[in-house]
């Protein structure tokens, strides 16, 4: 989750038709693009795990390859669907301060928006090594 937060962030951080953005369509041009970043984001996930697979196959035994191919498209689907949550949850944040006037115009609201969701998703990251994960980066 913390790594889809993190690819989508850069992804519009490099996405300079969104600072070009009229206020009237932004929102709706922002939301869109988060979408596909979410996807690409998904994409590397099962990248990263195709990757990972060999090392953990030359380790397992039958029924541990067999664990982990059944679980792993379950992981994505929650992975997606989490970052989607917290994702909407930062949306909504930087509409209210949007609308307040909290920030001094939509490009702002960008680099809020991206910074909010890297900041989650290095934190997710860390939380995650903390607990024992190995962190397999996928980020490009």
């Amino acid at each position: 989750v913390g790594q889809i937060l993190r690819n989508v962030a850069h992804e519009l951080q490099q996405d300079a038709e969104l600072e070009n953005e009229t206020d009237e369509y932004f929102f709706r041009k922002l939301w869109n693009k988060t979408k596909v970043a979410l996807k690409k984001a998904g994409r590397k996930i099962k990248n990263a795990a195709k990757k990972v697979t060999p090392h953990i196959k030359n380790a397992t035994v039958k029924v541990g390859k067999s664990i982990v191919k059944a679980v792993l498209p379950i992981v994505k689907q929650k992975a997606q669907e989490k970052a989607v949550k917290l994702v909407t949850k930062f949306f909504a944040k930087a509409m209210d301060g949007y609308a307040l006037q909290d920030y001094n115009n939509q490009i702002d609201v960008l680099h809020n928006l991206c910074t909010l969701m890297d900041q989650e998703g290095k934190r997710l990251i860390e939380l995650g090594e903390k607990l024992g994960a190995q962190q397999y980066t996928f980020f490009i």
